[in-house]
């Protein structure tokens, strides 16, 4: 059996990024290639707001060179595939708050990162909604 064309570019991407991006950004990405497109699902949309901006291009790229003509559109979307559970895998990583001061050294809580800054996250969601309760109508 070959090689999936997501696969032969999977194995790309891991040579060419940075071991921690690879595993946060591209590695959970599922593939279903069907009519024309291979539609690569994420488990949330800042995996995809962040392969918009720095991976996708290269992707493309990939899938391009390594398809038979006509090469696939690719597709992002949130989701996986049915009956199929998304893992999360926090490679050496340590239990702290994303972005947040470190006050243990690596040997005790691994290592961290600030990829992804938790405060700024839940603040751009939360300030999106309206507190229970309040109408916005002014008696």
């Amino acid at each position: 059996m070959s090689e999936s064309l997501w696969n032969r570019c999977l194995r790309v991407l891991e040579s060419e990024l940075p071991e921690q991006q690879f595993n946060t950004w591209v590695r959970p990405l599922q593939a279903i290639e069907r009519d024309g497109q291979l539609k690569l699902l994420a488990p949330n949309r800042y995996v995809i707001e962040w392969l918009g901006q720095n991976s996708l291009p290269r992707i493309k790229e990939l899938i391009r060179a390594f398809a038979e003509d006509p090469a696939p559109e690719v597709v992002l979307d949130v989701g996986t595939r049915a009956g199929a559970a998304a893992p999360v895998v926090a490679v050496n990583g340590g239990h702290t708050w994303p972005g947040g001061e470190q006050y243990m050294t690596e040997k005790e809580v691994g290592k961290t990162s600030h990829a992804l800054n938790a405060n700024e996250t839940i603040w751009s969601f939360l300030v999106t909604k309206k507190i229970a309760g309040e109408s916005g109508i002014e008696h």
